[in-house]
């Protein structure tokens, strides 16, 4: 991981806490749900890392052959890690009264 890349993942959790502490100033309580969200994927996301390069290392994978695999697996899963994150932050923001479901009527 280079140095841009680690320097974009401090200022994404950066930004990630400011909403965290705005969504606490606004409710009075943290966004519990959003937070062991994040955690959680954080936490498979190292934890399939590692699986992978085990895996890789017990059949004597190629370098190439590991990079194409984690850049196939990774595009997807990053797709997905932000609809789940923003569903969750729906979840709460609705649920506290930040945000509204939009009936079909509304424009």
């Amino acid at each position: 991981m280079g140095l841009s890349t680690t320097l974009g993942t401090i200022r994404d959790f950066r930004d990630t806490l400011r909403e965290w502490r705005a969504f606490k100033h606004r409710t009075g309580r943290w966004p519990v749900l959003s937070v062991i969200t994040y955690a959680s994927l954080w936490i498979a996301l190292i934890t399939a890392v590692v699986l992978l390069l085990l895996y890789s290392e017990h059949h004597s994978w190629t370098k190439l052959r590991l990079m194409l695999i984690v850049l196939t697996s990774l595009v997807p899963r990053a797709v997905l890690w932000e609809a789940v994150e923003r569903a969750v932050r729906l979840v709460e923001m609705r649920r506290y009264g930040i945000a509204t479901r939009k009936s079909p009527d509304q424009s």
